[in-house]
């Protein structure tokens, strides 16, 4: 892969079809991500790519993220509304317990069926504590593809891996 500026501004130059680009490069055996924010959303816009990719014997998503993923009201089946704001709020819940709309079942079921404690193809950690065990937050953004020479790639930038980071807002990677 190329140099390039990664904005979101055209479809060419988006942070999403880098993505999938990397992820279908033969040789990658590892993708590494650190990012602040991630979303089931943004998840579901590569999830056809990641499973191609997670067939691989060796193949490994390791996801280091600076907090607890929101679900929105506005992704479930049966929202139990608190309030009339409650939309504009998240829910932190088990993935095990999640009812999502059906756009994003295919997404959990990826999810469990790959973070398993055997054998896990998906890693994913919240980063909370510093070396001295300070409470802190990873804001980082950065993507590496690892493989061989010709699948090894890697991004830093703006960009959380969320569906507004991924297809949507205005980046610079």
């Amino acid at each position: 892969m190329k140099n390039k500026l990664i904005d979101n501004s055209t479809e060419q130059l988006s942070m999403l079809n880098t993505i999938k680009a990397c992820l279908t490069q033969e040789g990658l055996e590892m993708v590494s991500i650190a990012t602040g924010y991630w979303d089931i959303p943004g998840l579901s816009l590569v999830i056809d790519e990641l499973e191609s990719f997670l067939k691989k014997d060796d193949a490994k998503l390791r996801l280091l993220i600076g907090k607890d993923p929101y679900v929105y009201a506005s992704q479930l089946k049966k929202p139990k509304l608190k309030s009339p704001r409650f939309p504009d709020d998240y829910i932190k819940t088990d993935i095990n317990e999640l009812e999502l709309i059906d756009e994003y079942e295919h997404t959990i079921k990826f999810l469990l069926e790959n973070c398993t404690e055997e054998e896990p193809k998906v890693e994913i950690r919240i980063y909370r504590t510093d070396d001295k065990e300070d409470a802190q937050f990873l804001h980082s953004k950065c993507y590496i593809f690892a493989g061989d020479e010709d699948a090894t790639a890697g991004i830093i930038g703006s960009s959380n891996f969320t569906e507004k980071g991924l297809h949507g807002n205005a980046e610079l990677n």
